[in-house]
């Protein structure tokens, strides 16, 4: 009988090995034989005959068999075929007894997390969340504060490598001893997968909460993910790498910013030394890491303006250094701590690093073959800049300042094709309207308060920034009233947009300077009156599509003063009283 009872078994090992190896094939036709062998197993009289000799034996190779039919049937177009065999599989699994049953624990991991999956691919969520949570349960089971004596039993008896401490709580059945050698020893109970499965459990729950739209959640199982992939080295570098990067997105967001260094710092550390390889990976995280500079930049901006530091605020001082998660095998990379910026110095040692790391990302991400990447890294050092200027008191390094500004902006917005690079032709146009609104309106102030001094090369000179701001205004402000007028529900904010470009242009109208010339400067505060005053239409009808708001109101009574205003500024240049 036993002898009868090995030849069954090692007959059913040498048919799921052979199905194994078709499955492993490229060939679809070596694919579908996998599933024909098995189907052939679970009709043949071979599994029935098991059940005379021993119900445990039947049983845990039924489940084992109906498993194989579900994994082979994955690669099927409607992944919904797998169903029937993973349920089918966890009925006989479940049917063993304990003591057997969880020596199947990998099984019982990669079935809860395939059929998570397929529910989830079927649009039900809910359900696919489940299965994922008994998944992740089982593992749980296992590693849920276990005291050290614990520990040891559990390793010895779960993933025992010569199983003699299992084989011996049931009986001394070789037959029995031989069916868990060729089974759990490789797969049922293998750490590694053990291990690999949870991964793969987490990452599913990731992608779960993801499509459900809770993305704190899925940002929390996406970190423990990554964490685990490098941890127990099961990571490709360029998805690990855009992992980094995608989270550093989150915890940038949030102002996490000591989490946010250092998963870029481990990005970094995951690509190899050689700079002639992974030359794109490297440079997206340095693009990323100019990016976090720049938001250093502006939280000490904030607190400048606030007359306050991170020291002095404690719910600030936890969320910036707050400590999500390390990876434990990068230990060389050290956590960072979040500090005060103390003067104009550290502001600069902050734009120094975003801006080399911008550049440096700036030699792979070239014009010509990453347009979109290229114009963001050139906004980035633009706007590392633009912050910087608000530290700075001495008028000429900001005027160097903006026209760096000018000098990374402008060549980019004549070389793109506007109507392809549609966002991006209107994002540069405005920054570079502004920057030269800024210069202009700085320079007009100096003229008012000295205009006895300066002749006409000096005032055409200034005129200049006011007309190039013009330019970059008008250029615009055509194409997003447009666009504003095609939306069937208006958005509040393109409607602000279109008012704050539409006075800026009424107010550069409006200090247009004229040395020697009456009827153009008449003509230019004309031309400001009549802008503010469709702005004040624009205004009124904006209270009737979005209500009585404060932005709204405030926006109004500056149109009202203007309009009060400017006709008599228009008497006094006419009588030669006035011409500034």
């Amino acid at each position: 009988m036993e002898s009868s009872l090995s030849e069954l078994y090692n007959l059913i090992k040498q048919i799921i090995i052979k199905a194994n190896t078709c499955y492993s094939s490229e060939e679809k036709n070596e694919k579908n034989k996998s599933i024909t062998l098995i189907k052939s197993l679970i009709e043949s009289s071979f599994i029935k005959q098991l059940k005379a000799y021993d119900e445990i034996i039947y049983t845990s190779l039924n489940a084992i068999i109906y498993y194989y039919l579900g994994a082979f049937n994955s690669s099927n177009e409607d992944p919904s075929v797998c169903e029937g065999p993973f349920t089918q599989s966890i009925k006989f699994f479940n049917s063993l007894p304990t003591t057997v049953k969880i020596k199947f624990v990998n099984y019982y991991q990669e079935i809860f997390n395939n059929l998570g999956i397929i529910y989830y691919n079927r649009g039900e969520i809910k359900k696919g969340l489940e299965h994922f949570a008994k998944a992740e349960q089982i593992y749980k089971i296992f590693f849920s504060d276990l005291s050290s004596n614990k520990e040891n039993i559990k390793n010895k008896f779960i993933f025992s490598n010569d199983l003699a401490f299992f084989i011996n709580n049931i009986n001394n059945d070789s037959t029995k001893n031989m069916l868990f050698n060729f089974e759990t020893t490789d797969y049922a109970n293998n750490k590694k997968i053990f291990e690999h499965n949870y991964t793969l459990t987490i990452f599913y729950f990731a992608q779960a909460f993801t499509k459900l739209g809770f993305r704190k959640k899925a940002i929390q199982f996406c970190s423990v993910t990554l964490k685990r992939q490098i941890e127990n080295n099961e990571y490709d570098i360029k998805d690990a790498v855009n992992n980094c990067i995608n989270l550093s997105d989150f915890y940038l967001e949030s102002q996490n910013f000591a989490q946010t260094e250092y998963i870029l710092r481990c990005a970094l550390s995951l690509i190899p030394d050689d700079k002639t390889k992974k030359k794109k990976l490297r440079a997206a995280v340095q693009a990323q890491l100019g990016k976090y500079y720049l938001e250093r930049i502006k939280l000490a901006l904030l607190l400048k303006n606030k007359n306050t530091s991170i020291s002095n605020e404690k719910n600030m001082n936890e969320l910036l250094n707050k400590k999500k998660f390390m990876i434990d095998n990068l230990k060389d990379i050290k956590f960072p701590e979040i500090k005060d910026v103390q003067n104009l110095e550290d502001v600069k040692s902050l734009f120094r690093k975003g801006n080399t790391y911008s550049k440096r990302a700036l030699e792979v991400f070239v014009m010509d073959g990453y347009v979109t990447d290229h114009i963001k890294i050139n906004q980035t050092i633009s706007q590392l800049y633009k912050y910087l200027i608000f530290f700075e008191s001495d008028n000429a390094r900001i005027f160097a300042m903006e026209e760096r500004r000018i000098n990374i902006l402008e060549p980019m917005v004549k070389a793109i094709n506007h109507k392809v690079y549609v966002i991006q032709w209107q994002e540069i146009s405005l920054e570079l309207a502004e920057i030269f609104c800024e210069i202009f309106e700085s320079n007009y102030e100096i003229f008012r308060n000295n205009s006895k001094l300066f002749e006409q090369n000096k005032v055409d000179e200034i005129n200049k920034y006011g007309k190039k701001s013009l330019f970059y205004y008008e250029d615009i402000i055509t194409y997003i009233e447009n666009e504003y007028g095609k939306e069937t529900e208006k958005k509040f904010e393109d409607f602000i947009t279109i008012i704050t470009i539409k006075s800026n242009i009424a107010r550069i109208y409006s200090k247009i300077i004229f040395l020697n010339d009456i009827k153009q400067r008449v003509d230019s505060l004309k031309k400001s009156l009549e802008i503010y005053k469709q702005v004040y239409q624009l205004l009124k009808g904006g209270k009737d599509i979005f209500g009585d708001k404060d932005e709204l109101k405030e926006n109004l009574v500056m149109c009202e003063e203007m309009i009060g205003m400017l006709p008599i500024k228009i008497d006094k240049v006419n009588r030669g009283e006035e011409f500034i």
